[in-house]
């Protein structure tokens, strides 16, 4: 992979973390989650262990956790946003 391929691919990545970090956003709204200081035993980890940077889910909580440039998502969000984004694109309008 050349230099011009691998800027191409960061820059996918990124856009594709800021619209799942939109998304997430949108589901946090939809679903009222708890603030990380009503924790509950899926939430954040211990300091130092990966978790879903979106539903704070720690890597042993879920079936996989996808790591992008400083952030990870679970399974189970990767799956809600692309509803989300499926739903947005059928309807016709933007819904993020």
């Amino acid at each position: 992979m050349n230099k011009t391929e691998r800027d191409k691919m960061v820059r996918e990545i990124e856009e594709a973390t800021r619209e799942l970090e939109a998304a997430a956003r949108k589901l946090g709204e939809r679903t009222g989650r708890l603030a990380e200081s009503e924790a509950s035993p899926k939430t954040r980890p211990p300091d130092k262990a990966p978790y879903c940077s979106f539903c704070q889910a720690g890597a042993n909580n879920v079936k996989r956790l996808v790591a992008g440039p400083g952030v990870y998502i679970c399974d189970e969000c990767i799956r809600v946003s692309s509803e989300i984004v499926e739903s947005s694109d059928s309807n016709g309008k933007e819904d993020i």
